[in-house]
């Protein structure tokens, strides 16, 4: 019984001392390793790994001298004044012009360059009026167009002198008329309305139809015929009524879509398109392989395809690609400014 008193008394010993130990240990933030040495035995030893207190208590601390220095920026003063207002220095708009056509007058106070944008913009007729020219002269001035007016365009990739100099004025060439019918745009014709005046002594045309409604943008220039959607009416409408294909609609009206999905209700549609003149003779340079007996020769103007050509000549694909094999077989090459064959014998 003494022996067993003496063991608990022992143990409950240790346990304080190794509770005191613990304590001590985590306090003064302690921890023990033991290094192994040449002794049977090892030594333990510790290392602080924390700071004991308040560490500014702490020789060598803080630490005053600075890893880097920045030196200072200077920047120049700011000018916050509000400047006083000065003349205008103005501005000179300078155009930019494509080459000239061959021949054409490089001294020209204005040029009109190729466009194409819009279906018969570059129409010699039109150039002219829009610059209040003469045809005559617009034609002397630029000696590579064709002299048949019904034909006459600018051609792609060239400008043309517009307006020889400041000094120019139209004179009395404005209502004459010569052979060729080039010195005005006057129409010798004066099938009138009913309202003109007695005494004019110029008239000319306007091609087209009156539509009646509204127009979506982009709708071929020279249109003859409108049709007005109403509900209920689609492409198919326009097809059946007027005897058109899809692909003229789309030609004609490119505001509808490939697929005819953008039609729009109580507005005006061109289902008849501009009006195309063959003649028996080419007005303008043919290109290799066309047809030896043809006999119907039409010009390619700007906007032109072989669908609108198709249609205003009743033929077939098939049948202009045998009398025009140059324009490929998918009508890739169908080059403005080129008389085509639309007819044979």
């Amino acid at each position: 019984m003494v022996v067993s008193v003496a063991v608990i008394f022992g143990m409950l010993i240790f346990w304080i001392l190794l509770s005191n130990l613990l304590s001590t240990a985590a306090t003064a933030s302690f921890v023990f390793r033991f290094r192994p040495s040449a002794r049977a035995a090892a030594t333990p030893e510790a290392y602080c790994i924390a700071a004991v207190g308040d560490i500014s208590t702490y020789s060598g601390y803080p630490v005053t001298t600075p890893l880097f220095t920045v030196t200072t920026a200077s920047f120049p003063a700011v000018d916050t004044s509000i400047p006083t207002a000065s003349s205008d220095p103005g501005f000179v708009y300078t155009p930019t012009y494509l080459p000239t056509a061959p021949d054409t007058l490089t001294n020209c106070q204005r040029y009109a360059n190729y466009d194409n944008t819009t279906y018969n913009l570059n129409s010699c007729k039109w150039v002219a009026w829009m610059n209040e020219v003469t045809t005559a002269d617009f034609l002397d001035w630029n000696p590579s167009l064709n002299t048949n007016l019904s034909l006459c365009a600018m051609q792609p990739g060239y400008s043309y002198c517009a307006i020889l100099n400041s000094s120019y004025t139209t004179g009395s060439d404005d209502t004459s008329s010569s052979d060729s019918g080039l010195g005005s745009l006057c129409l010798s014709l004066n099938a009138t309305e009913s309202t003109t005046v007695s005494n004019c002594n110029c008239f000319t045309g306007v091609n087209g139809y009156d539509k009646g409604a509204p127009t979506q943008t982009g709708y071929i220039y020279g249109c003859q015929e409108f049709f007005t959607v109403e509900s209920g009416d689609d492409c198919s409408t326009m097809k059946t009524e007027f005897g058109v294909s899809l692909a003229q609609l789309y030609e004609w009206n490119p505001s509808i879509g490939k697929t005819c999905t953008n039609i729009w209700l109580r507005h005006a549609y061109c289902v008849k398109g501009p009006t195309a003149m063959a003649s028996s003779s080419a007005g303008a340079p043919t290109q290799p392989g066309i047809a030896s007996n043809c006999n119907e020769y039409y010009t390619v103007v700007s906007g032109d395809s072989c669908t609108a050509v198709e249609g205003a000549f009743e033929i077939t694909f098939a049948q202009l690609y045998e009398w025009n094999p140059v324009i490929g077989s998918d009508c890739q090459y169908l080059d403005v400014g080129y008389a085509i064959c639309v007819g044979v014998s």
